[in-house]
Parts: C-alpha cells; structure tokens; sequence
C-alpha cells in the first residue's frame, strides 16, 4: 500500500491521531454535548416553572400553614415546593427562577384565627425592634445580618410578589397599623399588581333601619382599617383589585353587592364605593401623580 494513505489504523496509532483528553472522571467527552445553561431563557423557564410554582397559594403567615387551626385536617402545609435549592444552582439560575417563583404563585397573607396572632405579633416585634436600632442608631445594609427569616420582614421578597390575597374575619385597629403600609410598599415600590382582599366578618344590620344608623353603617367606609383597605384597592398601579365579603354582610355593604358571589363570599363593587366616597377622584390623582419612586400618602 502506499505510504502516502493513511489507514484506519494508522488514524488510530499515528501521529495524526488526536483524541481529546478525558475528563476527570475518564470519561471522553461528547462533541455533540449542550451544555444546560447554553439552552434559551424561554426553554429554561418552562422547564423550571413545574418546580416553582404550585397549585395552591402560598402562605405569608410566619407559621408557614394556610390551615384555619391548629389542627387542620387536610395536613395542608401551605407550601409543597422549595425554591432555595433550585435559586441556589447558578446566578442565571436564579436570575430566571426568581421571577418565576414571585411572578408565577399567588400569595395570601391569612389574618384569621391563629394566623392573625402570628402576624400581628411578629410585626409589632419587628416594629419594635426596629424603633430601638433607630433610637441606638444602628444602620444595616444586608438583612440577612438580622433575625429576619420570614417573608412578612423581607421587603425585597415581598415587593417582588404579583399576586396578593388577604383574609380578614374582623376589621381591627392594628390592620390599618401593620398591613396597611406593608401592602402599600409592595404596590409602590414593588410589583404587586393583583389584590384581592376577603372579609369574613358578618358585621352590618339589616336594611331598613333609620336614616340615622344607615349614616352611621356608611361611615365604616371612612374609618380605619376600612378607609385604608379601600385606599389599597383604589391604587392606580394595580391592574386587578377585587372585594369580598361574607354573604350574611349587610348594612352599608347592601347597596354594593354584586351578582358574583361563592358559598360563604360575596363581591362588592368598591369602585363604587370610592366614587361615592371621593367624587372627583382626587385621591387617585393624588396616587397617580406620586409615582412609583414616592409614597405619596
């Protein structure tokens, strides 16, 4: 044979054989091989949302539970996937799996029963402790250096949520104290773009009482924590806004109610509510001409 061809052993033993180096484990590597971040964002992100987002609405409650007491039967946990070890994988991980988790899930902040004890308890705690750290005049620029593991004390984990629902069984001081302006923060300064606020609470007589106690039922629109539940409703950032409450409400809510109701819930008109409130809408404009850099309430 001549010695100018090369023969298939020769491609195997000669000098012109140049196999690539195995790698660290022997193995040889594929040239055909796609690496797993090398794939487009929108290929990423359909296979990463089946691991991120979930079924029922997530829980901001510090316990964790979406369950109604203590011991509730369906052994409902509130949540049945784990972000952190997927956020965790890669910076370009995390920067598609992030808005996934936030955007994709809805969120619901229960201030029923119990789950209304762990809220109110644990933000008077923080707001305690940090009028103390302003009094020392202790700055933090992390929190990770705090005690502040639940999501109720996070705000960067709180305004990049998109989708808020709030339980309410009884309109208290102390909501238009602590979940008022938590809420407002997520609106202005953060994505929310969803509410929907659910009172349980059976409070209003029936209709046909005196002019009287009608102005007086009426004025529960103007006063804490409704005012202020209304006032979140209203905002202009919001792209959906919703209000229910419990279908045994009546009183002032009587002439609002809507043809949309559930077993136990009712849709009111809040729009028109505020209109009745705020004829010319000077509220809104107020909102609107804020800007979402500025509280402006």
């Amino acid at each position: 044979m001549a010695s100018g061809v090369r023969t298939l052993s020769s491609l195997h033993n000669g000098q012109h054989n140049r196999t690539a180096p195995n790698d660290d484990l022997g193995h040889a590597p594929n040239q055909m091989s796609l690496h797993f971040l090398d794939l487009p964002v929108d290929i990423l992100a359909l296979i990463l949302a089946p691991l991120l987002i979930q079924d029922g609405p997530i829980p901001l409650c510090p316990c964790g539970s979406t369950g109604s007491s203590d011991k509730d039967g369906n052994g409902d946990n509130g949540i049945s996937i784990n972000p952190v070890p997927i956020l965790l994988i890669h910076p370009a991980i995390y920067a598609i799996a992030t808005p996934l988790f936030y955007e994709g899930n809805e969120f619901v902040l229960d201030l029923r029963l119990k789950h209304g004890l762990h809220a109110r308890s644990y933000l008077d705690e923080e707001a305690e402790e940090d009028a103390l750290d302003r009094r020392e005049g202790f700055k933090y620029d992390d929190v990770n250096i705090r005690r502040r593991r639940e999501a109720l004390a996070l705000e960067g984990s709180l305004r990049r949520i998109r989708s808020l629902e709030i339980k309410i069984l009884k309109l208290r001081g102390w909501i238009d104290a602590r979940i008022v302006p938590l809420v407002r923060d997520m609106i202005v300064r953060g994505n929310l773009a969803e509410l929907t606020v659910e009172i349980y609470s059976s409070g209003g007589h029936a209709a046909g009482g005196t002019r009287a106690q009608a102005a007086r039922e009426s004025s529960i629109f103007t006063r804490p924590p409704l005012a202020g539940v209304l006032s979140l409703l209203s905002d202009p950032y919001l792209r959906t806004a919703r209000l229910w409450v419990s279908a045994t409400a009546g009183g002032a809510w009587e002439p609002f109610r809507t043809a949309t109701a559930s077993a136990d819930l009712v849709q009111i008109d809040w729009a028109s509510i505020v209109k009745q409130l705020d004829p010319e809408g000077r509220q809104v404009a107020v909102l609107r001409d804020g800007g979402k850099a500025n509280v402006a309430r």
